[in-house]
């Protein structure tokens, strides 16, 4: 039996805090709509936008709950009440976003 030739190890890809950091990746002045964003992975997914510079709309089921993680952001993020099972309720809360901020850039569609 012959002996399979080591392949070289390729470089590590830059995590996205290097690439924050670095410039090359940013979201300054944009808004970023997550769902679910009280808890869990909408949380994370919101806080990981936030460090990139994105205005967070954390709407949640729970207003409390999103408005203790918003206040825990940075870039003017905000609290969003919302039922995204109920399309009246969406839609109310997209309209709130676009009258505090004027657009929506990012949409993140995690609760549900």
């Amino acid at each position: 039996m012959s002996a399979t030739p080591s392949s070289p190890s390729a470089p590590a890809a830059p995590s996205p805090d290097q690439l924050v950091a670095a410039g090359m990746f940013s979201l300054a002045g944009q808004t970023a709509l997550v769902t679910g964003a009280a808890t869990g992975i909408g949380e994370a997914i919101g806080r990981r936008l936030a460090r990139a510079g994105a205005t967070i709309a954390v709407l949640d089921l729970t207003l409390a709950e999103a408005e203790a993680v918003a206040a825990s952001l940075p870039n003017a993020s905000f609290a969003v009440q919302a039922d995204v099972a109920d399309p009246a309720s969406v839609r109310r809360a997209a309209e709130q976003v676009i009258a505090r901020t004027g657009r929506i850039d990012v949409l993140v569609n995690n609760a549900g």
